[in-house]
């Protein structure tokens, strides 16, 4: 669901209620987005950290592209689809995956999410548990039901939670924000919605102006003040609900930070002021248990009784956006939406928002409404991993709250009672679930066509940690404890350690990296230091033409006694390099213990043995001499001994 989120103010994340007095950073890295942000900041006098943590907390830095009720254009069909046509039994063809998938085996409609070591192990944890994951083709949801009861109120169907208010550029502005901001800055509504700069430049002005004029009685700086103009950018009255989830929202962004990498691939980054101080919600319960939650009632306009109907779905939808944008939308008695419950993606928080006895309006089809409990998670449809909103913290509160609910109504744990937005038929008259294929589509998910959460929800992992849970077995990523096995036999002592070998000793090209007492490189200025060919031990290296002159690159090294070592060599290949480049060993007292000529157009980027030799006590060294064929260059990276 789509909605006007959040705005920040940075002192409501520090020195607040004895708080911590460290303030967050914002790390300086390239890219237009940091770049844009860092023009605002400077040009109205906002603190960086306020416009970067607004972006965050709307979108991660992404743009905002369509809503879940839009056909998601990269598992649609080219043509149009008539809304009024039934989908048919059969299954759908299965749809590209994006390249980012993770690489497991897909059935028709699978869906899919990143690949990060956590939802990786949560991926094996669900798999010890194998359910039906998908809906391959169009199934038959009323079970032994013979048609849809069509008893739903208007005001159910014309809207639901998904059909929400604009949010325009990387700040996610509403429009009456895009008209004040363009008199603000004389800009164009267009700039300020497309143009990626303007439209940060646009909610740095907006906030300007909200933090230089406070409430009557109000000191302008104070805390008071920018709580003030936070709620106000918001439309939040202070003292309710959301306003106080909200806060809490931004304060934890401020403790913990945040590093984000946007789907073009530019990173944004802020450093926090130490620990998140709210924890995870989440803990292993008895299967059944409900989990821990907080109760925030929708308007009593967004939702009506049960009219006969029973508890035989759970409905799984996204908000298209976050927690507190959501709550928003089903508080207004002129949204005519609501879910029965929230999820929380960062700690698995739940909110409850209408009573299970309820009949929520968030199926956008009347009969799957009176029998169903709508659950919303934090996220976005259409991006990977949901906008990076999908966390295994997400997936395992979510699966708890769902088993509940099975073992209390008997909910049979598969995907034909426990299913996306998108699976919902488009036709009111209709009982008969789409397929995923065809929710991916957007050629159902109610009366306005979603298809949400999308295919970037992992239904293998999601029904895997239900089934576990119904089975009685934990999902908190902890073990029961195993019982003690018998005491061990005695064993005989173990032989004594061996001698460890001694560290290898490493001199690099770049004497900041080096120990000088122990080692160091000596170098003429008829040598060139550059990091132009990536595979380099460190971070650069130095390169010498080749010539018919004494002046060779040195690595000095001393030992404390003499010692036979084995000496390597590092360098970066190129097309450039010598085919011979001369290296000599010289022991303490001038001798040369070695002389070895290496082709250095190959074997790059990494350590190749040059051979063993004898050294003595004191300072010795290893030469790259320049002394070789004209026309090429030698390179002096790194030397290690042995």
């Amino acid at each position: 669901m789509k909605t006007q989120m959040m705005a920040v103010v940075l002192v409501l994340a520090v020195g607040c209620q004895g708080g911590p007095t460290a303030q967050p950073k914002a790390v300086s890295l390239p890219g237009a987005r940091n770049e844009a942000l860092r023009a605002a900041a400077d040009r109205h006098h906002v603190p960086l950290e306020l416009l970067m943590t607004i972006a965050y907390q709307q979108g991660r830095f992404e743009i905002p592209g369509p809503p879940s009720s839009a056909p998601d254009e990269s598992a649609a069909p080219a043509e149009s689809v008539d809304p009024s046509v039934q989908v048919s039994d059969t299954p759908d063809p299965v749809e590209p995956q994006p390249e980012d998938a993770a690489p497991v085996p897909l059935n028709e409609g699978d869906q899919i999410v990143g690949t990060s070591e956590e939802l990786q192990a949560l991926q094996a944890e669900a798999q010890e548990a194998p359910v039906p994951a998908t809906l391959d083709a169009d199934a038959d949801a009323a079970d032994s039901e013979t048609g849809p009861m069509q008893t739903a109120e208007q005001g159910e169907l014309a809207q639901d939670p998904h059909a929400q208010l604009p949010a325009h550029g990387m700040m996610y502005l509403s429009d009456a924000q895009v008209a004040k901001a363009a008199a603000l800055l004389g800009a164009s509504p267009e700039d300020v919605e497309g143009d990626l700069a303007v439209n940060v430049e646009a909610a740095a002005a907006l906030l300007e102006e909200l933090l230089a004029h406070p409430p009557e009685g109000v000191a302008v700086g104070s805390v008071e003040a920018q709580e003030a103009a936070f709620l106000a950018f918001l439309e939040l009255e202070p003292g309710d609900e959301t306003a106080a989830l909200a806060l809490t929202e931004l304060r934890t962004a401020f403790r913990a930070g945040f590093d984000v990498t946007t789907d073009d691939a530019e990173r944004l980054a802020m450093t926090g002021t130490g620990e998140d101080g709210v924890g995870a919600t989440q803990q292993g319960l008895a299967a059944g248990k409900y989990p821990p939650m907080e109760f925030i009632a929708a308007s009593s306009s967004n939702y009506s009784s049960r009219s006969g109907g029973r508890v035989r779905f759970v409905v799984i939808h996204d908000m298209e956006g976050t927690m507190p944008g959501a709550i928003s939308v089903f508080r207004n008695p002129g949204r005519g939406a609501s879910a029965h419950y929230l999820v929380r993606a960062r700690d698995g928080h739940i909110v409850q928002m209408v009573r299970e006895a309820s009949k929520a309006w968030h199926a956008g089809h009347g009969w799957f409404n009176a029998n169903s409990i709508g659950i919303e998670h934090e996220g976005f449809a259409s991006r990977p991993r949901g906008g990076g909103y999908y966390t295994a913290t997400l997936y395992r509160a979510s699966a708890q709250l769902t088993c509940a609910i099975a073992t209390r109504y008997h909910v049979p744990v598969d995907r034909k009672h426990i299913f996306g937005h998108g699976n919902v038929p488009s036709s009111l008259s209709s009982t008969t679930l789409c397929s995923d294929a065809a929710a991916n589509a957007g050629r159902c998910g109610g009366a306005g066509h979603h298809y949400d959460p999308g295919k970037y929800w992992d239904w293998s992992t999601y029904m895997g940690l239900v089934s576990r849970c119904v089975r009685g077995q934990a999902i908190d990523g902890s073990q029961p404890a195993p019982k003690p096995p018998p005491a061990p036999a005695p064993k005989p002592p173990p032989p004594p350690a061996p001698t460890p070998a001694p560290a290898a000793l490493i001199i690099d090209s770049n004497n900041a990296h080096n120990d000088k007492a122990k080692g160091y490189a000596q170098v003429s200025s008829k040598w060139t230091s550059t990091s132009l060919t990536s595979g380099s031990y460190g971070n650069g290296y130095f390169f010498g033409a080749t010539e018919s002159v004494s002046d060779g690159f040195t690595f000095w090294f001393h030992l404390s006694a003499p010692a036979k070592k084995t000496v390597d060599a590092w360098w970066t290949a190129g097309t450039n390099r010598s085919t011979a480049a001369p290296f000599m060993a010289f022991d303490a007292s001038g001798r040369k213990v070695g002389d070895v000529k290496v082709n250095q157009r190959v074997n790059g980027g990494g350590w190749r043995t040059l051979g063993a030799f004898q050294f003595q006590a004191g300072w010795n060294k290893v030469v790259l001499s320049r002394w070789a064929a004209k026309g090429s260059v030698v390179i002096a990276d790194a030397v290690r001994l042995r």
